[in-house]
């Protein structure tokens, strides 16, 4: 019987090891941690033999549960290597790449393509290695990732808005890059960073900058001397900033 302690012992605690590593929302992490805690009850009932089975049961949801997890980490990662593909897209088309070396910015582009397909089959890992392929094609563009120069237009009737606020990626394809590149913010994607860097606490998760939300207001930095000020409104025109 003490043998049988024993090993129960180190099977519930290994189980709620591993219930430990996972996500909240983590539908076998919460089985797991049922079956453990049945397990234990079980067990300082005398009930052995169902505690036994209570803890093989923990024991195959915690592996589960570290399988989910490792799946949601790939994804993770495959959809951080496909939006850094689709930047180098979007910025091959602003400097008209995809005109001047066609053939290289199509390889990418299908790169990309086929990396989504991937994603959408769930085949993460796959999906991130054909993201990467793409990006090494991209990246053979003759692509500027440093930001020229602004070229601020002067007059005191000249303002730019100092605020942004966020509308959706369905419609207006709202993101940090996107909005950067916008004539009346920074005229180049490039210089989403500033956006990011005087925004990230505000935000959901700051370590993130892709996780940006309907309604957030987002203030612009200015780029040099220029006058900012107000909430950019959609039925206004703004002066473009010129690079």
């Amino acid at each position: 019987m003490k043998y049988v302690s024993a090993v129960l012992c180190v099977c519930v605690l290994t189980a709620a090891g591993l219930f430990a590593d996972g996500f909240s929302s983590n539908r076998f992490q919460l089985l797991s941690r049922i079956y453990t805690e049945k397990a234990e009850e079980a067990f300082d009932s005398g009930l052995y033999a169902e505690a036994i089975e209570y803890t093989k049961k923990a024991e195959e949801y915690a592996e589960l549960s570290r399988a989910y997890i490792q799946k949601m980490l790939e994804r993770a990662d495959a959809d951080k290597q496909i939006r850094t593909a689709m930047n180098l897209i979007a910025r091959a088309r602003a400097v008209q790449a995809d005109e001047s070396q066609p053939e290289i910015f199509s390889a990418g582009l299908a790169a990309v393509d086929e990396a989504k397909v991937l994603y959408a089959q769930e085949s993460y890992v796959e999906s991130s290695q054909k993201a990467k392929e793409a990006q090494e094609m991209l990246r053979q563009l003759n692509l500027d990732e440093n930001p020229k120069e602004a070229v601020i237009a002067e007059g005191d009737d000249v303002v730019f808005p100092r605020y942004y606020v966020v509308r959706t990626w369905l419609s207006e394809r709202d993101c940090l890059w996107n909005i950067a590149g916008r004539p009346y913010v920074y005229a180049n994607p490039w210089d989403w960073e500033k956006l990011y860097e005087a925004n990230k606490d505000t935000f959901p998760d700051p370590d993130n900058p892709d996780l940006i939300v309907q309604d957030m207001v987002l203030e612009i930095p200015p780029l040099g001397d220029e006058k900012r000020e107000g909430t950019f409104d959609p039925a206004k025109e703004y002066a473009s900033i010129q690079r």
